[in-house]
Order: structure tokens, then sequence, then C-alpha cells
């Protein structure tokens, strides 16, 4: 395959062969330097934030002690599945092994937020060069990376979750698609676009769903057409308009659930004629797209042998990973109602009705694309700074922009691999802040998205501009390159000083973390009170980072933080029956997490382990909030913590 065959080769991004010998060398060396020190600048603010706070405890559950509890249980021979109760998939549990393994440290909160705060640093350096590959313009690559690095402070509220290595597999396959645009890259990019669609299904089965789909409309859409290539383009199509309704049918009683629904169908509508609607292009041939087909069954394989090989059946890996999160994902309650009003139908249909137009209007008329990704890509990053969770109905209905990059030597111009992935993944990976998830994952695409759209701009404009817009464009570009780090260094201030101020926590395993006085004495106060007086114990919701600091294994492996929500009946008496054999049982009782959890499900209170909790167990000490449960035939009485 010659590289004309790609639509990409001398001509990748949109920019001519001269403009790219001007701005390739030169700019990669300074890109190089100026992104090494803004990842310096990052990482000094990403330590001293991570280690700032135990927000688990204050704000939600403890996700990062239950996820450090089933990889310690993998880790000490337990086989995932069978004997560890968890709903995320494998590869997740091979990457902590590797960590571990070659860091030779074990598993605590200070390991586990230091290995969050590298992935912090290292995802949006991924993302200022997937930007700066596509504009040549390191300005936009740099406000970019600032963007993503915003949103993934999220990594904060719950340091260790699978979701990090989710972004991490995102923001590879939207980097190794790049490869595709190269001689001989193509193989190389569908093999990784395989091994990472099927990493991702083995973390998060539902993220893989989405990634599987957004990665087979893109090669299917460059693929040659037959008959059976027809036909499976008919079968994705089908399933990508299918799936939103499919997944939101048990709350479309919800208005806002409705207008999100509406808006990813008329997203996905608008894929399509740029996608199939042009003619044939044939960037990837047959051996190509069974390349990553085999690449995706080979990484499937391994892991699942893997399993059979560490003692897993069969049976426990398909009921953990796909039935059990079924049965939860169809629970009505275990659901947030998004925001979205109906003003944002008009603005959906509108992206699907200009998809329309542009998939047959004549070249002239496709300049009108240049201010429409003017708009769109400017006021997404704008969004992305001030307004971060009104992206997604901004942002998703125009994806298909990226279908139309700039034209070489004013030919039109395909739009390869890597920008049908991007933009096909971006519009379906939305469905992931349904129906309760974080939305700072769907953030970080759609700001890639946001940005190679101004990007694309850039290019146009830098094409047609006077030598005083030149000097404009140039002058603006210094101004943010000069800017990000100042505010970079500002920040770093904020969160260096805040640590230094609070103390230490002191605990085992979670010596670097800083938090309020007054928390970290419950904390002390808590640990110091369950080592004296408890053989076993449990929160209700569960603290699994209690039992680290402890040193008390938990009752059961069965390890989730919103247990009320999650567990079954049956599963809830196991912990009951484990509970029976240790009289000297303790309950950490949090009120108002409840109150929480009770906002999903009123019932929880009234299932067979809070039940068993109430009849029998007694306050016995309390401090700021958390309520010490002793057995109530035990003569035990605690000072209070206040």
């Amino acid at each position: 395959m010659t590289t004309s065959d790609t639509g990409q080769g001398a001509s990748i991004h949109g920019v001519g062969r001269q403009d790219q010998l001007l701005l390739a060398s030169p700019a990669r060396g300074y890109a190089v330097i100026y992104f090494v020190l803004l990842s310096l600048l990052a990482a000094i603010g990403c330590y001293y934030s991570i280690f700032t706070g135990f927000t688990g405890f204050r704000t939600g559950w403890d996700d990062e002690g239950m996820m450090m509890m089933s990889v310690k249980q993998y880790l000490a021979g337990f086989k995932l599945y069978d004997e560890i109760f968890i709903g995320y998939g494998p590869v997740y549990y091979f990457y902590n092994w590797f960590i571990r393994f070659v860091t030779d440290s074990f598993v605590t909160n200070d390991t586990t937020r230091m290995t969050s705060a590298v992935i912090w640093v290292v995802c949006p350096l991924i993302c200022a060069w997937i930007v700066f590959r596509y504009s040549r313009s390191l300005g936009l690559a740099a406000v970019a990376q600032v963007l993503v690095f915003r949103h993934l402070a999220v990594f904060r509220v719950a340091p260790g979750h699978p979701q990090e290595l989710c972004i991490l597999l995102f923001a590879g396959l939207a980097a190794t698609s790049l490869f595709a645009g190269r001689p001989r890259g193509i193989r190389m990019a569908m093999i990784a676009a395989g091994t990472i669609a099927a990493a991702l299904l083995l973390v998060k089965v539902n993220v893989g769903i989405f990634v599987i789909l957004g990665v087979s409309l893109a090669a299917l859409s460059e693929s040659p057409l037959t008959l059976w290539s027809g036909l499976a383009r008919i079968a994705a199509v089908v399933a990508a308009l299918l799936l939103p309704p499919a997944l939101m049918k048990p709350h479309l009683d919800d208005p806002a659930t409705r207008v999100f629904c509406l808006l990813l169908l008329a997203s996905t509508a608008a894929l399509l004629p740029g996608l199939f609607g042009r003619s044939q292009r044939g960037a990837l041939s047959f051996r190509d797209c069974w390349t990553a087909l085999a690449a995706f069954a080979a990484t499937i394989a391994a892991a699942w042998l893997l399993l059979i090989a560490q003692g897993v059946s069969s049976w426990a890996i398909l009921d953990s990973l796909v039935l059990s999160n079924l049965r939860i994902f169809q629970n009505s309650h275990f659901y947030w109602s998004r925001t979205f009003t109906w003003v944002w139908i008009p603005w959906a249909l509108g992206g699907l009705a200009a998809a329309l137009l542009f998939a047959h209007a004549s070249r002239r008329a496709n300049q009108l694309l240049a201010p429409l990704k003017l708009l769109i890509g400017g006021g997404g990053l704008l969004v992305a700074a001030i307004r971060p969770e009104i992206l997604v109905p901004f942002i998703t209905p125009y994806c298909w922009l990226l279908l139309y990059p700039p034209a070489a030597h004013g030919q039109s111009s395909s739009p390869g691999f890597a920008r049908s992935v991007l933009a096909a993944t971006a519009v379906l990976h939305t469905l992931y802040s349904y129906p309760a998830s974080l939305q700072n994952p769907v953030f970080i695409l759609l700001t890639l998205v946001g940005a190679v759209l101004l990007g694309d701009f850039l290019t146009i404009a830098a094409a047609r501009a006077s030598a005083g817009a030149s000097r404009l464009i140039r002058a603006g570009a210094l101004l943010t390159l000069v800017a990000i780090p100042l505010n970079y260094a500002v920040q770093d201030y904020v969160v260096v000083r805040e640590y230094r101020r609070l103390p230490s926590l002191a605990l085992p395993g979670a010596e670097r973390v800083h938090l309020p006085a007054q928390q970290a004495a419950d904390l002390q106060w808590l640990t110091r009170n369950l080592r004296a007086h408890c053989d076993v114990f449990m929160g209700m919701p569960d603290v699994l980072s209690l039992n680290f600091w402890t040193g008390i294994d938990p009752p059961t492996r069965l390890n989730s933080s919103n247990w009320m929500l999650v567990f079954t009946a049956r599963q809830q008496l196991e912990v009951e029956s484990a509970f029976d054999k240790h009289p000297d049982a303790c309950i950490v009782y949090i009120p108002w997490l409840i109150g929480f959890a009770r906002m999903w499900d009123p019932t929880l209170v009234t299932r067979p382990l809070p039940q068993y909790i109430y009849r029998h167990f007694k306050v016995v000490g309390a401090t700021d909030g958390y309520y010490f449960l002793a057995r109530k035939e035990r003569d035990l009485s605690i000072p209070s913590g206040y």
C-alpha cells in the first residue's frame, strides 16, 4: 500500500509537504523541551494534590480501599471471581501485578496514589502529542494538555480505580491509530486497535463494547466494499444506533435521559454520512481488518487462558464480568439523572442536518466547514475550561467534523483511520457516563475532538492569512505558551502550601497522605479502637482502607464499598454467617452515606445484612459523624473522639 492510499501520507494532517518540512523539524525539538518542562510542573502539583485529603470518606464511597483490597487478595493468591468478588476485568489485575512486581512494592494508599499520579501526568502528555501531530500547533497542544490534566483531577476521588487504566488505554488508542498515516504503519495501528479494544473489554465490559463498536465503524468505513463487508457495516451501524435506547430503557421515563438518548442517536447518525457516504477510499485492506480481529481474539484468549491456568472457572468469569454487571445495571435505583434539557435537541438535530448537507455538498460549499470547526473546536475548548459538564451536548453532535480534514493542495482529503476512530469512539464513549459513572473520562476524548477541530481551522487560516494575521496568530501562540507554565506554577504553589499546612494521616501505608487535622484525628481514633476492640469489622457502607491501617482482614472476600446497593440477599447472608463466627466483630457506621444511598433505593435498610446489624449491634462510641458499633451483649464503652 502506498502512502497516497491512506489519504494521509505526506499530507497527513491536511498540511502540504513543504509546510510540514518547515514545521516538523524545529517545532518537534522545541515541543519536546517545552512538554518536558510542562510535565515537570504538572507532576509537582499532581503529587501534592493526589496526596492531599481522603475524599472517599467525606464525599463518597471508599472505592480506593475497595480496589486496593481486591488487588491485595489477588496478589495473595486468591482466585479472581471464584474467591474474590469484583466486577472488573482481569487486565486491571494483571496490570497491578506488573506495577507491584516492577516497583517491588506493596499495596498501600501511598503506592496506589503514586501510580495514579504517574498516569495523571502521562495521559495529558500523550493527548498533547496527539493534538500536536494533528495540528502542528505547540500552543494548541499545550492547551489540550492543561485541559486534560484538569479533567483527570477526578483521580483524587478514587485513586487506583480501573477507570485510570481505561483512560490510559484510550489515549494509547488515539495515539497508535495515527501510525496508520505512515508507510508500513497500518499493521502496527491495527494490532494496537485490536489489542487495546480487547484490553478495555477486559477492564470494564461496557467501555470495551463502546470502543469495539467505534473501532469497527472506523475500520469498516476504510475497508473495501463487498457483500460481506457491506453486511458487517449494516450490523455495526444498527448496533451503534440501537445501543443508546437499549442501555437507557430502564430510565427513559426521566426527561433528561430521553434528551441524552436522542442526542446520542442524532450524534451517531451524523457520523454515518462522513464514514460511509463518500466514494470508496480503500485505505485499509481486508488483511488489515483481519489483523485487528486476530489481535483482539489473541488478547481475549491469552487473558482467558491465564485465568484458567490460575484456577478460575469459566462460569465465574462470565457471571462476574457479564451477568453480575447486568444485574447491577438493570437496578433502576443505581442511577444519576443528568442535567440535559430539551434546548439541546435542536442543537443536536442541527449537527445531523449539517452532516447530511456537507456529505453531499460541493468542494466550494465545504469551505464553510472552517468557521463551523472554529465554532465547535474553539467553543468546545472554552466549555472544557469553564463548564465541562456541557461538553457532551455541545461537542458530541459535531464529532463528524473530524471526518473532513483540511484539504491538501486544494484537493479533497480522506479522514483516515485515526480521525475515524477518534470521531466514532468519542461519540459512543459518551455512554460511559450512564447510568451513574463519573463524566470526566468522557470529557477527555471530547476535549481532544475540540482541539483537533480548532487545529484544522488554524491550518486553513494559516494558509490563507496575510502577513499581519500570521504575526497575530504567532503572538497569540507565544502568549499561550508563556501563560500555561505560569498557570501551573501558581497552582503548584497553592497545592504545595495546602499540603504542608495539613498534618500527615500517619497511619500504616498512608504516611504521605495529608488531610485536615480533625479528619486525621477521626480516622486515627477509628483505627486505634478497631485494633483494640475488634477481631473483625466492616463498614456500613464499607471503608476498606481501614482494613489496611488496622491490619485486620475483612470478614469475607466480597469487596464493595457500596455493598448495600450491590450485594444480593444471598451475599449479604454470607457476610452475616461470617460475622456470627466472631464475638468481637464491630461495625463502622456512617449515617450520612447511608442516607445518600437511600436516595437511590429507600428499601436498602430493610435488606438482610442491615437488619442483622440493627438487631445485633449497638453504638459504643462516636467521632465526627462516624459511629463505632459493637455487639449488644458486650459491655463496652469507648470515649468519644470528638
